[in-house]
């Protein structure tokens, strides 16, 4: 199972991150912890983080290794050309996310590991939405 991870967001300012955690040997059973800090989390039992938007993360790193998040703006290469800029997000349709291209080129593309292989294409993390 993909990890489920989401950076909390408040008024365009990241504040926290949130990551859902199956319980061992209960499938039934998640438990929720959020971060304000690199390697704190804590259980989220009253509160938490207080925010006003989540954005998923998508399982994959930039060329740095930078997580993506939904709604990132990022740099999408060919080797190492410039191929385009857009935005990641959320195809319900697709059910999947997808790489969704400023200006020109109107197609938005599958955002996954195969697709990344195949088109020989790299991500770079340029912001956030």
């Amino acid at each position: 199972m993909r990890e489920m991870k989401f950076r909390l967001m408040f008024k365009g300012i990241v504040v926290g991150y949130e990551w859902h955690r199956l319980v061992e040997g209960n499938i039934n059973k998640i438990v929720v912890y959020h971060s304000d800090a690199p390697g704190k989390w804590l259980p989220v039992t009253m509160g938490g983080i207080y925010h006003d938007r989540k954005d998923q993360y998508t399982g994959r790193t930039d060329i740095n290794g930078k997580e993506i998040y939904e709604n990132d703006d990022i740099v999408r290469f060919r080797g190492k050309s410039y191929a385009s800029h857009g935005q990641v997000r959320w195809d319900k349709a697709g059910s999947g996310f997808v790489f969704d291209p400023y200006g020109g080129d109107s197609k938005s593309r599958k955002f996954s590991a195969n697709n990344i292989r195949s088109e020989k294409m790299e991500y770079e993390g340029i912001g956030k939405a």
